[in-house]
Protein backbone atom coordinates (compact mmCIF):
# COMPACT_ATOMS: atom_id res chain seq x y z
CA UNK A 1 0.00 0.00 0.00
CA UNK A 2 3.37 2.44 0.28
CA UNK A 3 3.70 4.41 -3.05
CA UNK A 4 7.07 5.36 -4.19
CA UNK A 5 6.99 8.99 -5.62
CA UNK A 6 9.42 8.83 -8.29
CA UNK A 7 8.30 8.40 -11.64
CA UNK A 8 9.64 9.54 -15.01
CA UNK A 9 7.21 11.03 -17.29
CA UNK A 10 7.15 13.23 -20.54
CA UNK A 11 6.45 16.98 -19.94
CA UNK A 12 4.60 17.97 -22.77
CA UNK A 13 1.17 16.32 -23.96
CA UNK A 14 1.29 16.47 -28.24
CA UNK A 15 -1.81 17.11 -30.13
CA UNK A 16 -2.05 15.67 -33.43
CA UNK A 17 -5.31 18.08 -34.35
CA UNK A 18 -3.29 20.91 -36.26
CA UNK A 19 -0.22 19.66 -34.85
CA UNK A 20 -0.15 21.60 -31.68
CA UNK A 21 0.82 21.27 -28.54
CA UNK A 22 -1.98 21.13 -26.00
CA UNK A 23 -1.64 22.47 -22.85
CA UNK A 24 -2.41 19.72 -20.07
CA UNK A 25 -4.40 21.36 -16.87
CA UNK A 26 -2.13 23.25 -14.41
CA UNK A 27 -4.50 23.30 -11.31
CA UNK A 28 -6.75 20.54 -9.28
CA UNK A 29 -10.52 21.06 -9.89
CA UNK A 30 -10.66 21.25 -6.07
CA UNK A 31 -8.33 20.49 -3.39
CA UNK A 32 -8.81 19.67 0.66
CA UNK A 33 -5.13 20.20 2.09
CA UNK A 34 -4.59 20.17 5.87
CA UNK A 35 -2.31 19.20 8.91
CA UNK A 36 -2.29 15.25 8.87
CA UNK A 37 -3.63 13.89 12.12
CA UNK A 38 -0.60 12.50 14.80
CA UNK A 39 -1.45 8.74 14.38
CA UNK A 40 1.27 5.30 14.50
CA UNK A 41 1.45 5.48 11.08
CA UNK A 42 4.03 7.65 9.43
CA UNK A 43 4.49 5.79 6.27
CA UNK A 44 3.87 7.88 3.21
CA UNK A 45 1.21 6.86 0.30
CA UNK A 46 0.25 8.28 -3.00
CA UNK A 47 -2.19 7.38 -4.80
CA UNK A 48 -4.47 8.08 -8.15
CA UNK A 49 -7.57 6.29 -8.82
CA UNK A 50 -10.19 6.05 -11.07
CA UNK A 51 -12.90 8.25 -10.27
CA UNK A 52 -10.26 11.00 -10.43
CA UNK A 53 -9.58 11.27 -6.53
CA UNK A 54 -5.52 12.02 -6.33
CA UNK A 55 -4.65 11.49 -2.22
CA UNK A 56 -1.01 12.14 -0.58
CA UNK A 57 -1.11 11.04 2.96
CA UNK A 58 1.52 11.52 5.82
CA UNK A 59 3.85 13.35 3.49
CA UNK A 60 6.17 16.03 4.46
CA UNK A 61 6.84 19.04 2.68
CA UNK A 62 10.11 17.53 1.57
CA UNK A 63 8.32 14.53 0.69
CA UNK A 64 5.26 16.74 -1.41
CA UNK A 65 8.45 18.82 -3.30
CA UNK A 66 10.18 15.91 -4.25
CA UNK A 67 6.73 14.35 -5.27
CA UNK A 68 6.14 17.38 -7.30
CA UNK A 69 9.63 18.13 -9.35
CA UNK A 70 10.66 14.30 -9.34
CA UNK A 71 13.49 14.13 -7.33
CA UNK A 72 14.30 12.39 -3.69
CA UNK A 73 13.46 14.25 -0.91
CA UNK A 74 16.77 13.80 0.65
CA UNK A 75 17.72 16.37 -2.20
CA UNK A 76 15.51 19.07 -1.13
CA UNK A 77 17.40 21.62 1.26
CA UNK A 78 17.03 24.93 2.58
CA UNK A 79 13.83 26.09 3.92
CA UNK A 80 12.92 25.60 7.70
CA UNK A 81 13.78 23.01 9.88
CA UNK A 82 10.05 21.59 9.78
CA UNK A 83 10.08 20.76 6.18
CA UNK A 84 10.48 16.85 7.40
CA UNK A 85 8.87 16.97 10.97
CA UNK A 86 5.44 18.33 9.92
CA UNK A 87 3.03 15.95 7.89
CA UNK A 88 0.43 17.11 5.76
CA UNK A 89 -2.59 15.43 3.54
CA UNK A 90 -3.95 15.99 0.33
CA UNK A 91 -7.34 15.31 -1.23
CA UNK A 92 -7.69 16.28 -4.96
CA UNK A 93 -9.97 15.78 -7.88
CA UNK A 94 -8.47 15.96 -11.37
CA UNK A 95 -10.05 14.68 -15.12
CA UNK A 96 -9.79 10.70 -14.78
CA UNK A 97 -7.30 9.98 -17.71
CA UNK A 98 -4.32 12.57 -16.16
CA UNK A 99 -1.26 11.36 -16.76
CA UNK A 100 1.61 11.41 -14.02
CA UNK A 101 2.79 14.39 -15.72
CA UNK A 102 -0.44 16.71 -15.33
CA UNK A 103 -0.75 15.51 -11.54
CA UNK A 104 2.79 16.84 -10.50
CA UNK A 105 2.63 20.26 -12.48
CA UNK A 106 -1.09 20.44 -10.41
CA UNK A 107 0.57 19.62 -7.48
CA UNK A 108 3.52 21.99 -8.01
CA UNK A 109 0.92 24.77 -8.99
CA UNK A 110 -0.92 23.90 -5.00
CA UNK A 111 2.07 23.88 -3.60
CA UNK A 112 2.90 27.47 -4.75
CA UNK A 113 -0.70 28.92 -4.11
CA UNK A 114 -1.78 27.30 -1.12
CA UNK A 115 1.99 27.33 0.99
CA UNK A 116 3.56 29.53 -1.03
CA UNK A 117 6.39 28.02 -2.03
CA UNK A 118 9.49 29.36 -3.62
CA UNK A 119 12.27 27.01 -5.03
CA UNK A 120 14.68 26.85 -7.39
CA UNK A 121 17.71 24.27 -8.54
CA UNK A 122 21.66 24.42 -7.71
CA UNK A 123 24.19 22.00 -7.27
CA UNK A 124 25.61 21.26 -3.73
CA UNK A 125 28.19 18.69 -2.18
CA UNK A 126 26.62 15.72 -0.59
CA UNK A 127 27.66 12.99 1.45
CA UNK A 128 28.76 9.58 -0.77
CA UNK A 129 30.84 6.88 -0.31
CA UNK A 130 33.76 5.84 -2.67
CA UNK A 131 34.48 2.42 -3.16
CA UNK A 132 38.09 1.74 -3.14
CA UNK A 133 40.45 -1.25 -4.42
CA UNK A 134 43.43 -2.44 -2.47
CA UNK A 135 46.36 -3.27 -4.74
CA UNK A 136 45.52 -7.26 -5.05
CA UNK A 137 41.67 -7.49 -4.35
CA UNK A 138 40.41 -11.13 -3.98
CA UNK A 139 38.10 -11.00 -6.97
CA UNK A 140 38.29 -13.61 -9.80
CA UNK A 141 38.09 -12.35 -13.56
CA UNK A 142 34.76 -13.38 -14.85
CA UNK A 143 34.48 -16.61 -17.38
CA UNK A 144 32.46 -14.48 -19.17
CA UNK A 145 29.64 -16.88 -18.77
CA UNK A 146 26.29 -16.53 -16.98
CA UNK A 147 24.26 -14.13 -15.93
CA UNK A 148 25.58 -10.64 -15.00
CA UNK A 149 24.50 -9.39 -11.44
CA UNK A 150 24.37 -10.13 -7.99
CA UNK A 151 22.31 -12.45 -6.84
CA UNK A 152 20.78 -13.46 -3.21
CA UNK A 153 22.24 -17.04 -2.00
CA UNK A 154 21.09 -16.54 1.26
CA UNK A 155 18.63 -14.59 3.85
CA UNK A 156 18.47 -16.56 7.28
CA UNK A 157 15.63 -15.22 8.72
CA UNK A 158 15.18 -14.62 12.72
CA UNK A 159 15.70 -17.98 14.96
CA UNK A 160 14.36 -18.68 18.26
CA UNK A 161 16.40 -22.43 18.18
CA UNK A 162 17.20 -22.29 21.71
CA UNK A 163 20.04 -25.21 21.20
CA UNK A 164 22.05 -22.83 19.26
CA UNK A 165 23.03 -19.79 22.25
CA UNK A 166 25.62 -18.43 20.07
CA UNK A 167 23.80 -18.10 16.98
CA UNK A 168 21.76 -14.85 17.23
CA UNK A 169 18.85 -13.66 15.66
CA UNK A 170 20.13 -11.22 13.43
CA UNK A 171 19.64 -12.15 9.41
CA UNK A 172 22.56 -13.04 7.47
CA UNK A 173 22.73 -11.86 3.80
CA UNK A 174 24.81 -13.66 1.64
CA UNK A 175 25.50 -12.68 -2.28
CA UNK A 176 26.99 -14.39 -5.58
CA UNK A 177 27.79 -11.95 -8.00
CA UNK A 178 29.08 -12.87 -12.07
CA UNK A 179 30.33 -10.80 -14.55
CA UNK A 180 30.48 -7.60 -12.82
CA UNK A 181 32.71 -4.65 -13.23
CA UNK A 182 32.97 -2.66 -10.04
CA UNK A 183 30.99 0.27 -11.62
CA UNK A 184 28.21 -1.78 -12.29
CA UNK A 185 28.77 -3.37 -8.35
CA UNK A 186 28.96 -0.04 -6.86
CA UNK A 187 25.56 1.07 -8.11
CA UNK A 188 23.82 -2.39 -7.07
CA UNK A 189 24.59 -2.04 -3.33
CA UNK A 190 21.68 0.08 -2.28
CA UNK A 191 19.16 -2.34 -3.50
CA UNK A 192 20.87 -5.35 -1.75
CA UNK A 193 18.86 -6.47 1.39
CA UNK A 194 20.35 -5.24 4.67
CA UNK A 195 22.74 -2.25 3.28
CA UNK A 196 20.99 0.60 3.38
CA UNK A 197 21.38 -0.08 7.14
CA UNK A 198 25.14 0.95 6.40
CA UNK A 199 24.97 3.07 3.37
CA UNK A 200 21.43 4.71 3.56
CA UNK A 201 20.58 6.74 0.55
CA UNK A 202 24.39 8.29 -0.04
CA UNK A 203 25.57 7.32 -3.82
CA UNK A 204 28.30 5.06 -3.94
CA UNK A 205 30.97 5.85 -6.41
CA UNK A 206 33.50 3.94 -8.34
CA UNK A 207 37.09 4.83 -7.28
CA UNK A 208 38.48 1.20 -7.81
CA UNK A 209 40.05 2.25 -11.26
CA UNK A 210 39.36 -1.85 -12.16
CA UNK A 211 37.76 -2.29 -15.54
CA UNK A 212 37.44 -5.77 -16.03
CA UNK A 213 34.31 -7.89 -14.91
CA UNK A 214 34.48 -9.98 -12.15
CA UNK A 215 33.00 -12.96 -10.15
CA UNK A 216 32.50 -12.22 -6.38
CA UNK A 217 30.98 -13.22 -3.67
CA UNK A 218 30.45 -12.07 -0.56
CA UNK A 219 28.05 -12.35 3.46
CA UNK A 220 27.23 -10.16 6.00
CA UNK A 221 24.99 -9.65 9.00
CA UNK A 222 24.97 -12.94 10.57
CA UNK A 223 26.60 -14.70 12.43
CA UNK A 224 26.82 -17.52 10.04
CA UNK A 225 26.87 -20.55 12.42
CA UNK A 226 27.41 -21.73 16.06
CA UNK A 227 30.55 -19.73 17.73
CA UNK A 228 30.96 -17.12 14.55
CA UNK A 229 30.16 -13.53 14.98
CA UNK A 230 28.29 -11.00 12.83
CA UNK A 231 30.16 -9.31 9.73
CA UNK A 232 29.08 -5.57 8.67
CA UNK A 233 28.71 -4.72 5.27
CA UNK A 234 31.97 -2.99 5.80
CA UNK A 235 34.10 -5.77 6.97
CA UNK A 236 32.33 -8.14 4.11
CA UNK A 237 33.65 -5.47 1.77
CA UNK A 238 37.36 -5.47 3.43
CA UNK A 239 37.26 -9.50 2.90
CA UNK A 240 37.41 -9.22 -0.63
CA UNK A 241 40.17 -6.01 -1.14
CA UNK A 242 37.56 -3.52 -1.65
CA UNK A 243 36.84 -0.43 0.67
CA UNK A 244 34.30 2.07 1.49
CA UNK A 245 35.44 5.29 2.58
CA UNK A 246 33.46 8.31 2.74
CA UNK A 247 33.13 10.98 0.05
CA UNK A 248 31.79 14.33 -0.91
CA UNK A 249 29.82 14.00 -4.30
CA UNK A 250 28.03 17.33 -6.58
CA UNK A 251 24.50 16.66 -6.66
CA UNK A 252 21.65 18.93 -8.11
CA UNK A 253 19.62 20.00 -5.59
CA UNK A 254 16.26 21.60 -5.14
CA UNK A 255 16.36 24.79 -2.43
CA UNK A 256 13.68 26.02 -0.81
CA UNK A 257 13.18 29.87 -0.13
CA UNK A 258 10.34 30.53 0.83
CA UNK A 259 7.33 28.25 2.21
CA UNK A 260 4.48 29.15 4.88
CA UNK A 261 4.37 26.15 7.62
CA UNK A 262 0.34 26.02 7.11
CA UNK A 263 -1.69 25.94 3.78
CA UNK A 264 -4.31 28.71 2.76
CA UNK A 265 -7.99 27.76 4.08
CA UNK A 266 -9.86 25.18 2.50
CA UNK A 267 -12.69 26.65 0.38
CA UNK A 268 -16.16 25.89 1.98
CA UNK A 269 -17.85 22.47 2.03
CA UNK A 270 -15.09 21.42 -0.07
CA UNK A 271 -15.36 17.66 0.50
CA UNK A 272 -18.87 17.62 -1.37
CA UNK A 273 -16.85 19.07 -4.76
CA UNK A 274 -14.00 15.63 -3.74
CA UNK A 275 -15.00 12.36 -5.62
CA UNK A 276 -16.95 10.66 -3.26
CA UNK A 277 -14.58 7.80 -1.59
CA UNK A 278 -16.87 4.30 -1.46
CA UNK A 279 -17.59 2.64 1.86
CA UNK A 280 -18.58 -0.93 1.04
CA UNK A 281 -17.36 -3.82 -1.06
CA UNK A 282 -18.89 -4.53 -4.37
CA UNK A 283 -19.19 -8.35 -3.21
CA UNK A 284 -17.42 -10.16 -0.12
CA UNK A 285 -16.81 -13.74 0.83
CA UNK A 286 -16.72 -14.07 4.49
CA UNK A 287 -16.19 -17.70 6.33
CA UNK A 288 -14.51 -19.10 9.42
CA UNK A 289 -10.98 -20.31 8.61
CA UNK A 290 -10.72 -23.97 7.94
CA UNK A 291 -9.00 -25.18 11.04
CA UNK A 292 -6.66 -27.83 9.30
CA UNK A 293 -3.28 -27.40 10.39
CA UNK A 294 -2.25 -27.22 6.87
CA UNK A 295 -3.44 -23.84 5.84
CA UNK A 296 -0.47 -21.48 5.97
CA UNK A 297 -0.10 -18.15 4.95
CA UNK A 298 -2.23 -14.95 5.05
CA UNK A 299 -3.50 -14.59 1.35
CA UNK A 300 -2.58 -12.48 -0.65
CA UNK A 301 -3.83 -9.38 0.74
CA UNK A 302 -4.61 -6.02 -1.21
CA UNK A 303 -3.90 -6.43 -4.69
CA UNK A 304 -3.99 -3.71 -7.58
CA UNK A 305 -7.05 -5.25 -9.09
CA UNK A 306 -9.28 -4.29 -6.28
CA UNK A 307 -9.33 -7.74 -4.62
CA UNK A 308 -8.53 -7.77 -0.89
CA UNK A 309 -7.87 -11.27 0.09
CA UNK A 310 -7.19 -11.98 3.93
CA UNK A 311 -7.26 -15.06 4.68
CA UNK A 312 -6.60 -16.92 8.31
CA UNK A 313 -7.01 -13.36 10.69
CA UNK A 314 -8.25 -13.11 14.24
CA UNK A 315 -11.27 -11.13 14.84
CA UNK A 316 -9.17 -8.88 16.91
CA UNK A 317 -6.75 -8.16 13.35
CA UNK A 318 -9.15 -7.75 11.38
CA UNK A 319 -10.54 -5.19 13.82
CA UNK A 320 -6.73 -3.62 14.10
CA UNK A 321 -6.44 -3.52 10.26
CA UNK A 322 -10.01 -1.31 9.94
CA UNK A 323 -9.96 1.07 12.64
CA UNK A 324 -5.61 1.40 11.95
CA UNK A 325 -5.24 0.83 15.34
CA UNK A 326 -2.81 -1.38 17.86
CA UNK A 327 -3.82 -4.38 19.62
CA UNK A 328 -3.26 -2.77 23.03
CA UNK A 329 -5.78 -0.04 22.35
CA UNK A 330 -8.47 -2.62 21.27
CA UNK A 331 -10.41 -3.27 24.42
CA UNK A 332 -13.33 -5.60 25.66
CA UNK A 333 -14.94 -8.45 23.53
CA UNK A 334 -15.67 -11.98 23.79
CA UNK A 335 -12.39 -14.19 24.31
CA UNK A 336 -12.76 -15.32 20.70
CA UNK A 337 -11.86 -11.95 19.25
CA UNK A 338 -7.87 -13.95 20.03
CA UNK A 339 -8.35 -17.08 19.11
CA UNK A 340 -11.31 -17.98 16.24
CA UNK A 341 -9.94 -17.36 12.55
CA UNK A 342 -12.20 -15.81 10.00
CA UNK A 343 -10.94 -15.68 6.38
CA UNK A 344 -12.47 -12.82 3.46
CA UNK A 345 -12.33 -12.45 -0.13
CA UNK A 346 -13.56 -9.36 -1.62
CA UNK A 347 -13.53 -6.84 -4.21
CA UNK A 348 -13.11 -3.31 -3.94
CA UNK A 349 -15.24 -0.86 -5.77
CA UNK A 350 -13.05 0.57 -9.28
CA UNK A 351 -13.30 4.02 -7.73
CA UNK A 352 -10.81 2.92 -5.25
CA UNK A 353 -8.43 1.17 -7.57
CA UNK A 354 -5.59 3.24 -9.60
CA UNK A 355 -6.17 4.92 -12.59
CA UNK A 356 -2.49 4.36 -13.35
CA UNK A 357 -1.69 0.59 -13.03
CA UNK A 358 1.93 -0.15 -13.88
CA UNK A 359 3.43 3.28 -12.90
CA UNK A 360 4.49 3.85 -8.91
CA UNK A 361 1.88 6.86 -8.66
CA UNK A 362 -0.64 5.09 -7.24
CA UNK A 363 -0.01 1.20 -8.07
CA UNK A 364 -2.49 -0.17 -5.90
CA UNK A 365 -5.90 0.03 -4.21
CA UNK A 366 -6.83 2.90 -1.51
CA UNK A 367 -5.90 1.84 1.92
CA UNK A 368 -8.04 3.87 3.83
CA UNK A 369 -11.38 3.00 1.47
CA UNK A 370 -10.67 -0.36 2.15
CA UNK A 371 -10.38 0.28 5.86
CA UNK A 372 -13.55 2.22 5.65
CA UNK A 373 -14.90 -1.06 3.41
CA UNK A 374 -13.84 -3.17 6.23
CA UNK A 375 -15.55 -1.56 8.98
CA UNK A 376 -18.36 -1.60 7.18
CA UNK A 377 -18.43 -5.42 6.40
CA UNK A 378 -17.37 -6.20 9.94
CA UNK A 379 -20.83 -4.61 11.43
CA UNK A 380 -23.09 -6.27 8.60
CA UNK A 381 -21.49 -9.35 8.49
CA UNK A 382 -20.74 -9.61 12.23
CA UNK A 383 -22.68 -7.03 14.02
CA UNK A 384 -19.58 -5.63 15.29
CA UNK A 385 -20.64 -2.51 17.16
CA UNK A 386 -17.83 0.01 18.96
CA UNK A 387 -16.86 2.77 20.45
CA UNK A 388 -14.35 5.75 21.72
CA UNK A 389 -13.55 6.33 25.00
CA UNK A 390 -10.91 7.41 27.11
CA UNK A 391 -8.78 4.46 29.25
CA UNK A 392 -5.71 4.31 31.52
CA UNK A 393 -2.90 2.38 29.35
CA UNK A 394 0.86 1.95 29.56
CA UNK A 395 2.93 4.89 28.38
CA UNK A 396 6.47 5.37 28.38
CA UNK A 397 7.96 8.73 29.60
CA UNK A 398 11.56 10.05 28.28
CA UNK A 399 12.86 11.93 31.12
CA UNK A 400 16.65 13.48 30.93
CA UNK A 401 19.24 11.57 33.51
CA UNK A 402 22.38 13.05 32.62
CA UNK A 403 21.91 14.33 29.18
CA UNK A 404 24.97 13.83 26.46
CA UNK A 405 23.71 15.83 23.57
CA UNK A 406 25.51 18.65 21.21
CA UNK A 407 23.60 21.74 20.55
CA UNK A 408 21.66 21.39 16.91
CA UNK A 409 23.82 22.47 14.04
CA UNK A 410 20.88 25.35 12.60
CA UNK A 411 22.30 24.61 8.85
CA UNK A 412 21.01 21.22 9.39
CA UNK A 413 17.88 20.04 8.21
CA UNK A 414 15.51 18.36 10.79
CA UNK A 415 15.31 14.57 10.66
CA UNK A 416 16.90 11.20 10.79
CA UNK A 417 18.87 8.94 8.29
CA UNK A 418 20.63 5.57 9.01
CA UNK A 419 24.26 5.47 9.13
CA UNK A 420 27.12 7.27 10.54
CA UNK A 421 26.85 11.33 11.48
CA UNK A 422 29.12 14.04 9.91
CA UNK A 423 32.67 12.68 12.09
CA UNK A 424 31.70 8.90 9.97
CA UNK A 425 32.39 7.49 13.20
CA UNK A 426 30.57 3.39 12.89
CA UNK A 427 30.98 1.80 16.16
CA UNK A 428 29.23 -1.47 14.12
CA UNK A 429 32.46 -1.84 12.81
CA UNK A 430 34.02 -2.39 16.33
CA UNK A 431 30.52 -4.23 17.53
CA UNK A 432 28.48 -5.91 14.67
CA UNK A 433 25.84 -6.48 17.29
CA UNK A 434 24.79 -2.95 16.93
CA UNK A 435 23.17 -3.06 13.61
CA UNK A 436 21.23 -0.12 14.16
CA UNK A 437 22.68 3.24 13.91
CA UNK A 438 20.81 6.11 13.41
CA UNK A 439 22.27 9.89 13.26
CA UNK A 440 19.94 12.63 14.33
CA UNK A 441 20.21 16.22 13.20
CA UNK A 442 18.25 19.13 14.56
CA UNK A 443 16.05 17.20 16.33
CA UNK A 444 14.15 18.42 19.39
CA UNK A 445 12.96 15.72 22.04
CA UNK A 446 9.04 16.06 20.96
CA UNK A 447 9.83 15.25 17.50
CA UNK A 448 12.83 12.30 18.92
CA UNK A 449 9.41 11.03 20.70
CA UNK A 450 6.94 11.07 18.03
CA UNK A 451 9.39 9.71 15.70
CA UNK A 452 10.39 6.40 17.91
CA UNK A 453 8.29 4.03 15.76
CA UNK A 454 9.83 5.17 12.84
CA UNK A 455 13.25 4.29 14.58
CA UNK A 456 12.75 1.23 15.20
CA UNK A 457 9.14 -0.58 15.38
CA UNK A 458 8.51 -3.27 17.52
CA UNK A 459 11.61 -2.94 19.78
CA UNK A 460 9.49 -0.85 22.47
CA UNK A 461 6.66 -3.84 23.78
CA UNK A 462 3.22 -3.05 25.26
CA UNK A 463 2.39 -0.01 23.95
CA UNK A 464 1.73 2.27 20.54
CA UNK A 465 4.96 3.91 20.90
CA UNK A 466 4.32 6.98 18.24
CA UNK A 467 1.44 8.12 20.34
CA UNK A 468 2.36 6.95 23.66
CA UNK A 469 5.54 8.25 24.58
CA UNK A 470 5.42 11.42 26.48
CA UNK A 471 8.78 14.29 26.73
CA UNK A 472 9.46 14.87 30.14
CA UNK A 473 12.69 15.91 29.72
CA UNK A 474 12.39 19.40 30.07
CA UNK A 475 15.53 19.78 26.97
CA UNK A 476 14.82 22.92 25.22
CA UNK A 477 15.87 23.35 21.97
CA UNK A 478 17.11 21.01 18.71
CA UNK A 479 19.80 18.53 18.90
CA UNK A 480 22.65 16.43 16.95
CA UNK A 481 23.21 13.02 18.00
CA UNK A 482 23.52 9.30 17.29
CA UNK A 483 22.01 6.32 18.78
CA UNK A 484 23.72 2.52 18.10
CA UNK A 485 22.06 -0.21 19.40
CA UNK A 486 20.51 -3.92 18.82
CA UNK A 487 17.60 -4.97 16.94
CA UNK A 488 15.03 -6.99 19.43
CA UNK A 489 15.76 -10.27 17.46
CA UNK A 490 19.47 -10.23 19.55
CA UNK A 491 18.13 -8.81 22.62
CA UNK A 492 15.61 -11.32 23.62
CA UNK A 493 15.39 -12.14 26.99
CA UNK A 494 17.17 -8.83 28.18
CA UNK A 495 15.09 -6.71 30.84
CA UNK A 496 12.91 -4.36 29.63
CA UNK A 497 11.12 -1.30 31.52
CA UNK A 498 8.36 -2.92 33.79
CA UNK A 499 4.83 -2.26 33.65
CA UNK A 500 4.65 -0.46 37.04
CA UNK A 501 4.18 3.22 38.19
CA UNK A 502 8.06 3.79 38.80
CA UNK A 503 9.29 2.01 35.16
CA UNK A 504 11.84 0.44 37.04
CA UNK A 505 11.98 -2.79 35.54
CA UNK A 506 14.10 -5.82 36.02
CA UNK A 507 16.95 -7.83 33.53
CA UNK A 508 15.33 -11.74 33.15
CA UNK A 509 17.16 -14.23 31.62
CA UNK A 510 20.58 -13.79 29.56
CA UNK A 511 20.39 -11.80 26.10
CA UNK A 512 20.44 -13.69 23.35
CA UNK A 513 23.98 -12.04 22.05
CA UNK A 514 26.21 -10.95 25.63
CA UNK A 515 27.76 -8.42 22.77
CA UNK A 516 23.85 -6.75 22.16
CA UNK A 517 22.55 -3.32 23.47
CA UNK A 518 18.76 -2.99 23.62
CA UNK A 519 17.39 0.49 22.50
CA UNK A 520 16.43 1.32 26.27
CA UNK A 521 20.02 0.68 27.15
CA UNK A 522 21.16 2.94 24.00
CA UNK A 523 19.42 5.78 25.35
CA UNK A 524 20.39 5.87 28.89
CA UNK A 525 24.22 5.30 28.20
CA UNK A 526 24.68 6.84 25.00
CA UNK A 527 22.47 9.75 25.35
CA UNK A 528 21.90 10.13 29.32
CA UNK A 529 18.04 9.83 28.68
CA UNK A 530 15.54 7.40 30.07
CA UNK A 531 12.52 5.40 28.92
CA UNK A 532 10.18 4.51 31.48
CA UNK A 533 6.89 2.91 31.83
CA UNK A 534 3.54 4.41 33.55
CA UNK A 535 -0.15 4.42 32.96
CA UNK A 536 -2.12 7.86 31.56
CA UNK A 537 -5.23 8.34 30.00
CA UNK A 538 -5.49 7.46 26.29
CA UNK A 539 -8.29 7.19 23.95
CA UNK A 540 -9.49 3.55 22.87
CA UNK A 541 -11.46 1.44 21.11
CA UNK A 542 -13.79 -0.47 22.74
CA UNK A 543 -16.03 -3.93 21.42
CA UNK A 544 -20.08 -3.52 22.28
CA UNK A 545 -20.71 -6.48 20.47
CA UNK A 546 -19.52 -8.86 17.72
CA UNK A 547 -21.46 -12.35 16.89
CA UNK A 548 -19.15 -15.18 16.74
CA UNK A 549 -20.16 -16.00 13.35
CA UNK A 550 -20.39 -14.09 9.98
CA UNK A 551 -23.83 -14.23 8.39
CA UNK A 552 -24.34 -16.30 5.24
CA UNK A 553 -22.82 -15.30 2.11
Amino acid sequence: MKALPYISVAVLVFSSAGNQFAQAPTSFEAADVHVAERNSDLSLRIGFYRSGRFEIQNASMADLIGIAYETDPDNVVGGPDWLVADRFEISAKAAPDSTPVTLRTMLRTLLSVRFGLVTRTEDRDLPAYGLVAEKKPLLKNASGSGDTGCRPVTSRPATDDATEPNVSSHPLFEYACTNMTMAAFAGAIHSMAGAAAYVGKSPILDETALTDSWDFRFRFGGPSGPGQSSITLFEALEQLGLRLEPRKTRVAVTVVDRVNQRPTENVPDVAKLLPEVPSEFEAADVKPSDPNPSQVGKGSGLLPSGRVDLRDYTMKTLIAIAWNVPFDRILGGPKFLDSNRFTIVAKAPSAAVSALPGTNFGSSIDPNAIRRMLQTLLAQRFRLATHQEERSIAIYTLTAVKPKLRKANPSNRTGFHEGPGPDGKDPRITNPALSRLVTFQNMTMTQFVRNLSRISPGDIPDSDISSSVVDATGLEGAWDFTLSFSPSTLTSGMGQPGNDSQGTGSAVDAPADPSALTLFDAIEKQLGLKLAMHKQSATVLVIDHVNQLPTEN
